[in-house]
């Protein structure tokens, strides 16, 4: 939950839900930077994104702790988090000029970059499904959400899906 003004947010938290019900008691403060957010459900344990870093949320506290990305990985704008329930990774999607997939193990602390990227396809956020992931194709100067690109688990390109209406952005 980010309560505006913009381009920083005055505050920002994290709770869990289940299906349309918020778990009051699990709500805390979090780092106001903190933009995209995942979820291991067997933890929880709690992954999130500000405009240039990624790190692990204490799901006790809401304290947001930078997680060091290896620096031969040209990880630089970072715009999606998925957790990825079935490999037990974190995948990070990064778009600039192109779009790059990253995978993070929790357990072993290690990094590996995805081989497919794609040009020139301003995406964000990101959501992990069986088949893959889902991203939302989006240009600032867009007056609406037309398009979801899907790709598959090594982060190769699946093609877009054409939303229908497309959604308004205020």
């Amino acid at each position: 939950h980010l309560v505006p003004p913009f381009p920083e947010p005055a505050s920002a938290a994290v709770a869990r839900f289940t299906g349309a019900a918020l778990d009051a008691a699990s709500a805390r403060d979090t780092d106001r930077r903190l933009r995209h957010l995942a979820v291991d459900p067997s933890g929880p344990r709690y992954w999130g994104l500000t405009a240039q870093e990624f790190g692990a949320i204490d799901a006790d506290s809401g304290r947001f702790t930078a997680v060091a990305v290896e620096p031969a990985l040209d990880f630089s704008w970072p715009q999606g988090v998925a957790f990825d329930a079935a490999a037990g990774e974190v995948v990070v999607m990064t778009s600039h000029v192109y779009t790059r997939f990253y995978r993070f193990d929790p357990v072993t602390a290690s990094w590996r970059r995805l081989p497919a990227e794609l040009r020139d396809v301003p995406v964000i956020g990101l959501a992990a499904s069986d088949g893959g992931f889902y991203a939302v194709e989006y240009r600032p100067s867009d007056l609406s959400l037309r398009r979801l690109q899907r790709f598959n688990h090594e982060g190769a390109s699946l093609g877009p899906i054409d939303l229908a209406p497309p959604i308004p952005v205020p």
